[in-house]
């Protein structure tokens, strides 16, 4: 399996296959950070127009996970190659609760610490900096089903827009 940043781990695919994802769409308002694949979220309704998405300022905000799978009117800007949505545009998540599986960037020690089964389920949760998941408190309702330490593709390099992949990183896949 390829560890990519913000892609659902088994997507449903091949004849007959049924679409089970829990695949939600909102906007990034006006005045918001923009937003890429597999970074915590907060939704707010807004109406008429459904949820509106922000970066999530707390562990105890995040009600989500913004996703690359059928987002396809996210732009790609040369030379990064990183999809992003930006104020006015929508992006895909799935809902914590949704018990979808997504691959996120996690930290190196979490993802060795993964292999190693020693990460009890109540000592993971997200680092808003660095947007990855790492071990600590507060806890964050989300299971990990397998991680790698290196080799994932990840985004990297902050919240300026200067964003790109980078085949280096560590990845987990989550169920949320």
């Amino acid at each position: 399996m390829q560890f990519v940043q913000g892609y659902l781990a088994d997507p449903a695919t091949g004849p007959g296959a049924t679409d089970w994802r829990p695949i939600c769409a909102g906007i990034v308002p006006t005045g918001a950070d923009s937003l890429w694949p597999g970074v915590a979220i907060q939704e707010f309704l807004q109406q008429p127009f459904g949820s509106a998405l922000a970066l999530a300022e707390s562990v105890a905000q995040i009600t989500g996970f913004t996703v690359a799978d059928d987002s396809a009117g996210l732009i790609v800007n040369d030379p990064t190659q990183v999809p992003q949505a930006l104020p006015g545009m929508a992006i895909n998540f799935v809902r914590l609760g949704s018990r979808a599986r997504l691959i996120v960037q996690c930290s190196q020690a979490l993802a060795n610490a993964v292999n190693g089964a020693t990460v009890g389920a109540n000592a993971i949760t997200w680092d808003l900096d660095a947007q990855q998941l790492i071990q600590g408190t507060p806890a964050l309702p989300v299971l990990i089903v397998g991680a790698v330490a290196q080799g994932a593709r990840v985004i990297v390099e902050g919240w300026s827009g200067n964003l790109k992949w980078s085949s280096s990183g560590a990845a987990a896949v989550i169920i949320v």
